[in-house]
């Protein structure tokens, strides 16, 4: 973390038979009045340290809280076959937002990655989404509409698109070979720190990040412990597409190494208020550009919480 950890308190939450640890401001939601909490959701290969950029800025004026996902950081307990399963972890979620804040309070919901699909998957879901206040997407598709944009393009036949669908199997070949059983661990054992700066540096984290000084015992929990998000959400062929009615901002990383900027196009066809930003920067945004990310973020929940709804825009 950075210098503004002295304004954060530990944070344990049980849910699903492991240990949810993180930190929160301590401060209740209603000591900012109508600001509510924000609540960030890391993805992979990382833990809740990946905000510290974000909860330094925010959690001055607010109350924030990040947390490390099953098997990551310093959340404990087995992580058994179906415990990173979509469903399990948004029980997590919502065990957090109840740990920090309360059965009633309703949240800005904050992901990057992983964190993204999942606070999309949460938003879409009728009675978790009344928890929120709002949903935030940094470089995470809905995993059903990443699929289904995929598909379409497949589908089309046109040359733009299937330039579009081949790009993005070429940026996706880690998802496939984190099927081969082993792999994965085999060479996050060997090479933890080497592959952990090549993977955060290539996807944009700046030379001198203190996130890539980060421990062996950190960078296996995050390389290996949540392995299961690839193993066990990969396989439904045709999921259900989701309705999205929390106000929703995307942050779309234009020279993202993972994604490619097109896989958002159907995003829009399924949230009733949208609000896109396609930023110059790679995979890790918020630490490459922590400054235009947080301002996104700054003025997307204040026109939430002063008007309750978005700008229709695509900046």
């Amino acid at each position: 973390m950075h210098a503004n950890t002295t304004l954060m308190e530990t944070l344990t939450v049980e849910s699903g038979g492991i240990t949810l640890r993180g930190v929160k401001t301590p401060r209740s939601a209603d000591d900012a009045g109508e600001r509510s909490p924000l609540l960030f959701v890391h993805g992979y290969p990382d833990t809740r340290a990946t905000w510290s950029p974000q909860l330094e800025a925010f959690g001055r004026a607010r109350s924030v809280a990040a947390f490390d996902l099953p098997g990551v950081g310093e959340s404990r307990g087995v992580v058994g076959r179906g415990r990173l399963r979509i469903e399990a972890l948004l029980a997590d979620l919502e065990a957090v937002i109840d740990a920090a804040w309360g059965a009633e309070a309703r949240v800005h919901l904050i992901g990057h990655d992983w964190g993204g699909a999942l606070a999309l998957c949460f938003a879409s879901d009728p009675r978790r989404a009344a928890r929120l206040r709002s949903v935030v997407t940094i470089a995470g598709p809905h995993p059903a509409l990443m699929m289904a944009r995929l598909r379409a393009a497949l589908r089309s036949g046109e040359a733009a698109e299937l330039r579009f669908f081949a790009g993005q199997l070429r940026r996706s070949w880690y998802m496939l070979a984190f099927q081969i059983p082993g792999l994965a661990e085999a060479l996050w054992r060997r090479w933890p720190e080497a592959l952990w700066r090549r993977v955060h540096r290539g996807g944009g984290v700046p030379r001198e990040d203190p996130e890539l000084a980060a421990t062996r015992e950190v960078i296996l929990s995050a390389g290996i412990g949540m392995l299961g998000l690839y193993r066990e959400n990969l396989s439904v062929v045709r999921p259900r597409l989701p309705t999205i009615s929390a106000p929703t901002c995307l942050i779309a990383p234009s020279r993202d190494f993972a994604l490619m900027p097109a896989l958002y196009d159907n995003l829009r066809a399924h949230t009733q208020a949208l609000e896109a930003h396609y930023v110059e920067a790679n995979h890790w945004a918020h630490r490459e550009i922590p400054g235009v990310v947080n301002g996104i973020i700054e003025a997307f929940v204040r026109r939430v919480e002063d008007a309750g709804s978005v700008r229709e825009d695509r900046s």
